[in-house]
């Protein structure tokens, strides 16, 4: 389930967040969204390809050819893959765009697990000053880029489907 809400100080200044230490919500992901600047190095990993979608083709690697079943996550949830694609290394955040606006907003999945009471062990989301640390900032500059990446992706797959070569 994602629960998907917008990091700010209000909500998340006595809250810390935890890193990923295993791959087990990609479990059932038989595709999984790759940008352009990854591909050269996805490809030589994991099988990749398009996939249709309601607005057209998107740039994936696929994970396997049954429904729900990603062969690249063990049963212990053990990435089993020479290549972690992007969308899953930024996980639990995301970058979200409201509708209407062209910048887009850090946010986090808060069924994810990894959004904790300040009473645990985490990284902190904001310091004493309410501004962003530099953890928070690194994972906004990481998704910025393949933000920035998917959009100049999306226009040449989109170049590809019109030429008919998908």
């Amino acid at each position: 389930m994602t629960e998907l809400a917008a990091i700010n100080p209000e909500r998340h200044a006595k809250k810390v967040w935890k890193r990923v230490t295993d791959y087990a919500f990609a479990a059932e992901q038989t595709v999984i969204p790759l940008v352009g600047t990854e591909l050269g190095k996805a490809a030589l990993a994991m099988p990749t390809g398009f996939v249709k979608l309601d607005a057209g083709y998107q740039l994936v690697a696929i994970t396997s050819l049954q429904t729900k079943t990603n062969l690249y996550v063990a049963p212990n949830g053990t990435w089993l893959g020479g290549y972690i694609p992007a969308a899953l290394r930024g996980y639990p955040f995301q970058l979200a765009q409201q509708e209407g606006a062209e910048n887009f907003i850090l946010c986090i999945n808060e069924a994810s697990g990894l959004v904790v009471e300040n009473t645990e062990d985490g990284n902190a989301f904001f310091d004493d000053q309410d501004q962003p640390t530099q953890g928070i900032k690194d994972i906004l500059n990481f998704l910025t880029k393949v933000e920035a990446s998917r959009a100049v992706t999306q226009g040449a797959v989109n170049a590809l489907a019109d030429a008919g070569l998908i």
